[in-house]
């Protein structure tokens, strides 16, 4: 069924530069090994959508749109002598244009589909052109500088006790335009002539810190323990209808404080690698995707915004063991614990209409699986004038949620992964024949974007394939 598609033209480009001034240092007070620097970057982007099919007739026989009493319908609109309510859209049109980042007037949005979606300013009123091939535009462009200052020293104040401070300051701007979408004639696919938009810009400081103390127990064992913080900046949601949502549709930078105490050590005349840690991360303004209620449209949609807060604690090992010169093998085993602190969300997703924001701190967090255990082994015998390569790598993952709602049907059951591969290395060639995910499981990862759409992803099926490389 040719019912939607959505067509998406995208260009990109960023530069950044980093400056580092390094340094070792012998003093009176101990070892200091220095790093001080500056960090500069900029990327730009714009991107268009374009939706065509049989929604936008769809949508305009379903939802015509009046803003005194939401009950224009196709037939009304046949009475007041229009086509369809797209026809009345074009036909109501006040003549004032929309004032950049501002509200349509009444005017403008008195037969207007889905809420305030706009038609083309360049059809005559009436609807002449439109005739029933509709489709919908949405552009959005983004311009970002960011710049930091940094330093970080190791100072070995007693023997094999080493203390590690730094800091980041960073500045950071965003300047967002967004369009606002209209529905035009699939004729006049080519024209650009968007009715209005909103031309937004935002900055962000932020300092983070960074300390640790590590003591270097034997030459071949290292304790540490260490603390940071970091962030990630707001901005703006780029996937609005309307000009004006985009005022509303801003979210705050998020942060977040990471612990961590471990040991790294090697044992056993450096055959055995074994690194164990224990960790906490706190995150604070969470940005995530989720539903909330659009007053604009009376429905609900799909935004990007701070959700609340997030804690992570876990533990990890690693093993690493050469047990022959042609054997060696390596295990991991992780322990993750997440529940949130604070989640403002609408809940349940899929209600049209007003939605309340409660706490849902009850839901778990998605892509957490509480315990992860893997393991692999390599065999390497010599085979002609080269060497053969076996290998092997099992891992098992614990359930999981794949969407922040907990939706039964985003719940993806416990399961293990298996891969082989076989290689053949000579001087400075090698081939590679290998096989991933051998036992063949799939799962499913839906979004659901209320009233009318949802979307999948699909893990990765079982697959094979052939590598080849050569060193210069």
């Amino acid at each position: 069924t040719d019912f939607i598609n959505i067509a998406t033209d995208a260009h990109y480009h960023q530069f950044s530069q980093e400056i580092r001034l390094q340094g070792n240092w012998d003093t009176k007070i101990g070892k200091i090994n220095g790093v001080i620097g500056g960090y500069y970057w900029n990327s730009y982007f714009d991107r268009k959508w374009i939706t065509s099919g049989d929604f936008w007739t769809f949508i305009s026989d379903l939802s015509g749109y009046d803003l005194a009493d939401n009950t224009w319908s196709p037939a009304q609109a046949a009475r007041a002598g229009f086509a369809d309510p797209i026809s009345g859209c074009l036909a109501s049109r006040d003549a004032t244009p929309v004032a950049t980042g501002g509200v349509p007037t009444q005017a403008q949005n008195r037969f207007a589909i889905f809420g305030r979606v706009q038609c083309d300013p360049g059809v005559p009123g009436g609807g002449a052109g439109y005739g029933r091939g509709l489709v919908n535009k949405l552009y959005e462009k983004q311009q970002t500088d960011s710049v930091a200052g940094f330093a970080r020293a190791d100072w070995e104040f007693l023997p094999r006790l080493t203390l590690t401070a730094g800091v980041r300051y960073t500045w950071e701007r965003k300047h967002f335009v967004g369009y606002q979408s209209y529905v035009l004639p699939i004729s006049r696919i080519g024209v650009d002539d968007f009715p209005g938009n909103a031309d937004l810009t935002n900055s962000w400081t932020q300092v983070t810190p960074t300390a640790a103390l590590s003591y270097q127990m034997t030459p071949s064992v290292l304790l540490y323990a260490s603390f940071a913080e970091g962030w990630h900046s707001g901005g703006f949601f780029g996937v609005n209808q309307n000009s004006a949502d985009f005022l509303s549709n801003q979210y705050k930078p998020e942060t977040a404080k990471s612990y961590e105490l471990g040991m790294k050590g090697q044992f056993f005349d450096h055959r055995v690698q074994l690194n164990v840690a224990g960790f906490l991360n706190d995150f604070a303004n969470k940005q995530e995707s989720s539903i909330q209620f659009d007053n604009t449209t009376k429905t609900v949609v799909t935004v990007f915004t701070n959700v609340g807060g997030l804690r992570y604690e876990g533990l990890e090992a690693e093993l690493q063991w050469v047990v022959t010169r042609q054997f060696n093998i390596a295990g991991s085993f992780g322990y993750l614990h997440a529940k949130y602190t604070n989640l403002m969300i609408g809940y349940p997703s899929n209600q049209t209409g007003a939605v309340p924001i409660i706490n849902a701190t009850f839901l778990t967090p998605r892509a957490a699986p509480k315990f992860t255990v893997g393991g692999a082994a390599n065999y390497t015998l010599p085979v002609g004038p080269g060497a053969l390569t076996l290998g092997a790598k099992v891992s098992w993952v614990d359930s999981e949620y794949g969407s922040l709602y907990n939706e039964t049907s985003s719940f993806v059951p416990s399961h293990t992964d298996v891969s082989a591969s076989v290689s053949y290395a000579y001087n400075n060639y090698k081939v590679t024949v290998f096989g991933r995910n051998l036992t063949g499981f799939q799962y499913e990862a839906p979004v659901f974007i209320a009233p009318l759409f949802a979307s999948s992803t699909w893990g990765p099926p079982a697959s094979w394939g052939v590598e080849l490389a050569a060193k210069f």
